[in-house]
């Protein structure tokens, strides 16, 4: 498996794992009456943060203590990275377009938030979800 194929794996489990959690937890807590502070709801936008941050950051230093990043990128990965990256680009638009457009007229701020947080969420796991499957089944160009 490539080191740029891997990667892609550790981003999409974290993704769904690390937010799964997360909205998981919010949406428990907010209907069950108990009123989240602004200290609590940033402590648990932190910490799913900052899980992420640790779990791609060891990626990436074992990744760099077995030299997995050595291998130059050709045309392939190239061609991979762009079409991944322009179809997860336009599902973040899709996303923002709702949250800036629609949202303020009915939600309060933390749905936004949430909404914004999930529209970026939804957008890396196509963006990695293309890559691995570029990957593995291959681009066909025409």
């Amino acid at each position: 498996m490539l080191a740029r194929e891997r990667t892609a794996w550790v981003w999409l489990a974290a993704l769904i794992v690390v937010f799964g959690v997360y909205f998981s937890t919010v949406s428990l807590l907010e209907p069950s009456g108990a009123e989240l502070t602004f200290l609590a709801r940033i402590g648990l936008l932190a910490g799913a943060l900052g899980t992420l941050a640790l779990i791609v950051g060891i990626d990436r230093a074992i990744g760099w203590m077995r030299n997995r990043d050595k291998t130059p990128t050709d045309e392939r990965d190239r061609l991979i990275e762009a079409r991944s990256s322009a179809i997860a680009y336009y599902v973040l638009m899709v996303g923002m377009i709702v949250v800036g457009c629609v949202m303020p007229f009915s939600a309060d701020t933390w749905q936004i938030v949430h909404a914004a947080l999930l529209s970026i969420v939804v957008a890396e796991v196509v963006h990695h979800g293309l890559v691995v499957l570029g990957y593995r089944v291959g681009w066909h160009v025409g």
